[in-house]
């Protein structure tokens, strides 16, 4: 696995894929999960997108807000809708 980070990588993965995003980390949960025919689900927060690599645009702390707000939601959907 790797990411992009240099232009022409970039433009190459956009033309073949046509994504926004990529997800390095969960691939080896997928794979695991894969593996032993678990069934798992994967919710993610976007601290940054596919441009040339600068940390200094990347916000963490945005994507882990959203992220606290998007897990709370789905907990709590979960808990009031379980008869």
């Amino acid at each position: 696995c790797t990411t992009s980070g240099e232009k022409d990588q970039i433009a190459s993965r956009i033309k073949n894929f046509d994504f926004d995003v990529e997800n390095m980390e969960g691939a080896a949960f997928f794979y695991v999960l894969l593996h032993y025919n678990l069934e798992f689900f994967e919710l993610r927060a976007v601290s940054n997108f596919i441009e040339t690599r600068d940390t200094k645009k990347w916000n963490i702390n945005l994507a882990l807000k959203r992220l606290t707000i998007a897990v709370k939601s789905f907990l709590l959907d979960i808990y009031y809708t379980t008869d």
